[in-house]
């Protein structure tokens, strides 16, 4: 028999462990393979808890009370060992490659298997500490949640200080304390000891790598890394330096996809041009000493092109605490003290909610390459760059601009279609301004990589397209589309001309429709019509149109885990067919609110992304405040409908409802009107807005867990309820990218009205 508070501290420590190594996770396949992968770190998680604890329903019914300290104890030593082993793998084997041949799926497939393992533990140790302190679950889940919160915490110190690889053994390490915990009041302490020296093997390992690194990964996205010089990691990227003896730079390397160089500076910028700075320079020699704020500033090359050209002022934007760093201090010399040369200034913050804040006006705002392909620590196709290129975001920028100004955003010239839908935004929002003529307001150049697409909230005059022109013809750039001339590019021009854009989208192939900060996700061009023709193209296409290929057969795969772990135990122990409808009932309940709250949770954290300006921000600031929250409802739940609880769960609901569509509605207004403070008031004002909105959605589940404590079933129950959380994290991304973040939220919600009516307590009321 375990100790209430041995208990509820073990269920703490064990929760953040198991929080922190999912979303380190995600950062760790992030890097190694691409972010659309990332996601599946989440699935893992809740997965492996959703079989853990199935397994304990299934095999674990007749553990005596007095050997669960001993079983939870060997859980958490499992927990760990299947880390280490996890770690050991993914830094074996190459993955990544979007080829997919027999061997790099079967190397995937593995790394994703090994990887669930310690969730299994984690499901099994949490399952049956819920099942046996069914009467005391309110602390519990309290103790779980609040647990998870800190576990956000965890993996941004982790991360920084150990790495992705190390910040795995850190977790481990977390767990074997909760296993400690246990162990030192199971019988005779036979588990203490092992428990001990993994402790102290993880942590002697974690020592060493520090003054020697070893726990490095050297492939990612399925090739060799060259050898770093420095690496570094946060919550939200993996950055590399590393030597170009050819170039005589630095090159800083993001998630093994993106990257900028560090260049040597001596005090004269046109020292530092060459070719390639051509097509970003463009817009900067149009206007006569412009001020030029550029997001995306990097390791400072398009600084450099800034000055080189005569702007008078240079305002760089670079979210990136780790570049920022690594020029200012590590490579301070060779990048010449750029950061704080005369007439530059660089900005730690994120590009979009920078703008929205400041008052400053430009004459060119220049969007570098900023989509670094890589996930948050928040989950995965969760993008720091999702909001830079919307309707709304057009508009900011527009507003921000000097009379005469401009728009100049680069992109990679294949695969074409993203340069197009980057000008229909342009085309709906100047329609949307009463901009006539929007077809003379864009101006797109080229070379034989990059294009670089200059925008004006106003038509380009003749004089100016002919300036545009002979700039292009100096720097030997091809000019894709311009104004007044008969041979400008066909498709552009007829988007442009269009009376009504939606009429030229319908018959486009793609789905290159302008985007909202509801549906914010620029990459995603596929139609679901199209689902089984572009399947068979993905993967060679690269990065295009895989994202939501993974997400719709992640789908199709949650459906069948969630059916699996319902009926499963009903044909594996016959008889549980005895009790199928009762139990049937009991797992739609919680299928339902594990669905309701991660499609709730996933789709609300996107709104909050913008307004906090930073993905560690949100999510140490949404996630932890709405984990305590969960777990404060969680706990007063006790004190709830002890006769009648379908009715306090139909209370609660119906609070969470109303207050969550309140939230929806009236955050943007409360968002417009608060960017302006400082992270610190904005934080503060997000707590404030979320704390009651946990409150609430901790409240159903321990409610459910007391309503079917006597069946015997709390293990079944919470391995259902993760499952579904698979279930609901990935609809929620898949809803979102087609209807958007409102629909989202109203299907989450609807899934917490659907749990009332099937909520399991005939019993306790009568």
């Amino acid at each position: 028999m375990t100790r209430p508070l041995r208990s509820m501290v073990a269920t703490f420590v064990m929760a953040s462990a198991v929080l922190s190594t999912e979303i380190i996770l995600t950062r760790v396949f992030s890097v190694l393979m691409w972010y659309h992968f990332a996601f599946m770190a989440v699935c893992i998680c809740l997965f492996g808890l959703g079989v853990g604890s199935l397994l304990l329903h299934i095999f674990g019914r007749n553990l005596r009370e007095d050997d669960l300290p001993k079983h939870l104890a060997r859980c958490a030593f499992g927990f760990a060992l299947s880390q280490g082993l996890a770690v050991l793998i993914l830094r074996l084997f190459k993955f990544g490659s979007l080829g997919m041949d027999m061997m790099a799926m079967v190397q995937m497939l593995l790394a994703f298997a090994v990887a669930t393992v310690p969730f299994v533990f984690a499901g099994f140790f949490l399952g049956l500490v819920f099942s046996r302190g069914a009467e005391r679950i309110g602390g519990l889940y309290f103790a779980d949640l609040a647990g998870a919160a800190v576990g956000c915490y965890l993996t941004i110190s982790f991360l920084e200080m150990f790495g992705g690889a190390g910040a795995l053994l850190a977790s481990a390490c977390v767990a074997l304390v909760a296993g400690l915990v246990m162990s030192a009041q199971a019988d005779g302490r036979d588990e203490f000891w092992p428990q001990i020296v993994l402790l102290l093997l993880l942590i002697s390992v974690l020592v060493g790598n520090h003054f020697s690194p070893f726990l490095i990964f050297r492939h990612t996205k399925g090739n060799d890394e060259p050898k770093p010089v420095a690496v570094d990691w946060n919550s939200f990227s993996r950055v590399i330096a590393y030597p170009r003896p050819d170039v005589g730079d630095i090159m800083l390397q993001i998630d093994g996809i993106a990257h900028t160089p560090i260049t040597p500076f001596a005090g004269n910028a046109e020292e530092t041009q060459g070719p390639m700075a051509y097509v970003q320079r463009v817009p900067y020699e149009f206007y006569k000493e412009p001020s030029v704020l550029i997001v995306g500033s990097g390791g400072g090359e398009h600084i450099l092109t800034a000055l080189a050209a005569g702007s008078s002022r240079v305002l760089g934007i670079e979210m990136n605490p780790i570049v920022i760093d690594m020029v200012n201090k590590r490579f301070a010399e060779m990048a010449g003290g750029l950061f704080h040369y005369p007439k530059v200034q660089v900005e730690m913050a994120e590009g979009r909610s920078y703008i929205a804040r400041t008052t400053e006006k430009f004459d060119v705002i220049n969007f570098t390459l900023v989509d670094t392909w890589a996930a948050t620590a928040g989950g995965a196709f969760a993008l720091t760059e999702n909001y830079l290129f919307t309707e709304e975001s057009f508009n900011e920028y527009f507003d921000h601009l000097k009379p005469g100004g401009m728009l100049a955003v680069k992109r990679w010239r294949d695969p074409p279609e993203y340069c197009l839908r980057m000008a229909v935004i342009a085309k709906k929002v100047l329609d949307d301004r009463g901009v006539k003529n929007p077809e003379n307001c864009v101006f797109i150049i080229r070379d034989d990589d990059f294009a670089n697409l200059l925008i004006k909230p106003e038509p380009f005059t003749v004089s100016e397209i002919e300036d545009l022109l002979q700039l292009s013809k100096d720097y030997n750039l091809e000019v894709l589309y311009s104004p007044y001339r008969p041979d400008a590019d066909k498709e552009y021009l007829a988007m442009l001309q269009s009376g009504r854009l939606s009429d030229w989208l319908d018959k486009q192939d793609l789905d290159l429709s302008p985007t909202t900060d509801n549906k914010p996700f620029f990459f995603h061009t596929l139609r679901p019509r199209d689902l089984a023709a572009t399947f068979s193209q993905a993967w060679a296409s690269k990065i295009r149109n895989v994202g939501p290929l993974i997400l719709y057969f992640l789908l199709v795969g949650a459906l069948g885990v969630v059916t699996a772990i319902i009926l499963g135990p009903l044909f594996v122990v016959r008889r549980y067919r005895l009790l199928f409808r009762q139990h049937l009932k009991a797992g739609t309940y919680f299928a339902l609110i594990g669905v309701g709250f991660l499609t709730v949770e996933i789709a609300l954290m996107q709104s909050f992304i913008l307004y906090l300006g930073h993905p560690t921000l949100t999510l140490s600031v949404f996630l932890s405040t709405l984990l305590v929250a969960g777990g404060i409802g969680a706990a007063i739940s006790s004190l709830l409908g002890e006769r009648r609880p379908r009715r306090a769960v139909l209370l609660a609901v119906m609070f969470l409802v109303g207050y969550a569509l309140v939230l929806r509605l009236v955050a943007p207004n409360i968002f417009a009107e608060t960017l302006g403070l400082e992270a610190k008031m904005r934080s503060i004002i997000t707590v404030l807005l979320l704390f009651p909105l946990g409150i609430l959605m901790g409240i159903p589940f321990p409610m459910g867990v007391r309503a079917v404590k006597d069946d015997g079933t709390v293990p079944w129950m919470f391995a259902v309820n993760s499952a579904a959380s698979v279930l609901g994290s990935v609809m929620a991304m898949v809803l979102a990218t087609l209807f958007g973040f409102t629909i989202t939220i109203l299907s989450g919600l609807l899934c917490y009205f659907l749990a009332v009516y099937v909520f399991p307590a005939e019993a306790i009321e009568d």
